[in-house]
């Protein structure tokens, strides 16, 4: 290992420091680098989209330097995994929408890339859905320290090294609660799959559902809730729904606060 002290990394945006990083000969670890921009000066040249080709390029330089760093400071660098992610993904005028917050494609998946030597195949890829409150049971089981049972996520060693469980998730639960500001988006919940997503919007005056099909609307546009074909989806997503909410203990009536501190239209303070 090094001496301990600090790590310097240069990009685009400037300097990066990382402070406290001591030399260890065993042992495991965890750096973690923080966000920071790139390229856009600005959080208008971000949104729209000015400036992306240097945030690609000086991401790419930063990734780059940051392997250089595991492979010159850490004794093992076979011994070291690399995970590249983020937050999730922000929309450009698709829904005729920007920020997130929606189920839709746009906002709900993040990108994930991970190098572990010895252990992940390169180049190789993995479509299970996995989630970000997978991470901490991951981080774990890599340190080999057992996650607390209380922990909703799951390990994804399994499929980091090649194999995927036989009772490894088929679905995943998403809720958004915040209304009405800042972004007056409607709170809703839904069961998502490979294929489907079943989605019920309520609170404070609307009671509808949508029904998703990715793989005949990709592009997400249509709802074949009520359409005749689609009964026995709704009525087997509806179940995993209730599942999953239970699994969860989703309560039946959220607190107040878990939308926020202002009033909905026409309710008192």
């Amino acid at each position: 290992g090094h001496g301990g002290g600090e790590i310097l990394l240069r990009h685009g945006g400037g300097d990066l420091r990382l402070g406290g990083v001591e030399g260890r000969e065993e042992g495991a670890f965890l750096v973690r680098l923080g966000e920071f921009r790139v390229g856009a000066e600005g959080i208008f040249d971000a949104v729209l989209g000015l400036g992306l080709g240097e945030d690609v390029v000086g991401a790419l330089e930063a990734l780059q330097q940051v392997l250089a760093v595991v492979g010159f400071f850490f004794f093992n660098e076979t011994a070291t995994i690399v995970i590249y992610t983020s937050d999730q993904g922000f929309y450009l005028g698709e829904h005729g929408w920007f920020d997130k917050r929606w189920i839709f494609e746009e906002s709900l998946r993040s990108p994930m890339m991970v190098r572990w030597p010895g252990v992940t195949k390169p180049g190789s890829e993995n479509n299970r859905i996995v989630s970000l409150i997978d991470f901490a049971s991951t981080f774990l089981d890599v340190a080999g320290v057992e996650a607390p049972a209380e922990m909703q996520g799951r390990s994804i060693v399994p499929l980091l090294k090649g194999e995927t469980p036989a009772d490894w998730r088929t679905s995943l639960y998403y809720h958004y609660y915040e209304y009405p500001v800042p972004h007056r988006v409607r709170p809703h919940y839904g069961v998502i799959t490979d294929r489907y997503k079943l989605v019920h919007y309520y609170k404070p005056d609307v009671d509808d559902w949508e029904l998703l099909d990715l793989e005949k609307d990709p592009q997400e546009t249509k709802s074949f809730y009520n359409d005749p074909a689609y009964k026995d989806v709704v009525k087997d997503l509806k179940a995993e729904l209730e599942r999953l909410k239970k699994q969860y203990q989703v309560p039946e009536e959220a607190p107040r606060a878990a939308y926020g501190n202002r009033p909905f239209d026409g309710e008192k303070k």
